[in-house]
């Protein structure tokens, strides 16, 4: 999740009524491998990127709930990853 979604729902939470653990979180998953090839790709910078495979028992990504979120606390995610990566890169 981008910085700037996390920093706009953690405010919504906290101006809202709802009580206990909220996720802040997009719901869905990505790998850090996958954020970096799409990272490496807008920078046309394909060709540095290596990825090195670790061998663990982590799971590749995990996935939040994040219906606590979205229902009770009415926040709506303004990022995608590609549209915060995009603002990243150019600022």
């Amino acid at each position: 999740m981008y910085t700037k979604d996390i920093a706009n729902a953690f405010a919504k939470f906290l101006d809202s009524d709802v009580k206990g653990c909220v996720n802040i979180a997009t719901g869905k998953g990505i790998s850090l491998e996958d954020f970096a090839r799409k990272f490496a790709k807008k920078m046309n910078a394909e060709n540095l990127l290596t990825i090195k495979q670790e061998l663990g028992n982590n799971p590749p990504f995990i996935v939040a709930d994040n219906s606590r979120l979205i229902n009770e606390v009415g926040y709506k995610i303004q990022y995608t990853t590609d549209k915060a990566i995009d603002e990243i890169i150019l600022g």
